[in-house]
């Protein structure tokens, strides 16, 4: 597989930051990103006050091993239909690619 750190990762807020970990089983949690990074914008006091881009960023990070792992089956899958069914297959090569790109250094 892709060599990430298994287990479901989870986003947490902590003192206004965001952060993505996976829990243990020893009552500590391995961070994956100790700081979510996005654009955080202003109210119009001036405080920063919409988070939505940072969870939005976090979300997609927590998903990504679950992602990946879909992606897999479902190339796996498309690649073994028939050429009967007319199925184009062009855009196998881009799956690999990507998939690549998730699970090789």
């Amino acid at each position: 597989m892709s060599g990430h750190t298994p287990g479901v990762w989870m986003a947490v807020e902590d003192d206004g930051e965001i952060r993505v970990e996976v829990p243990s089983n020893y009552g500590t949690a391995y961070y994956i990103a100790e700081r979510v990074g996005g654009q955080v914008k202003k109210d119009a006091s001036g405080k920063y006050r919409d988070f939505s881009e940072v969870e939005a960023n976090a979300r997609l990070i927590c998903a990504a091993p679950e992602l990946l792992a879909a992606l897999i089956k479902c190339r796996d899958e498309m690649a073994g239909l028939p050429h009967s069914l007319g199925y184009d297959f062009t855009h196998l090569p881009a799956l690999d690619a990507l998939i690549r790109k998730a699970t090789q250094p």
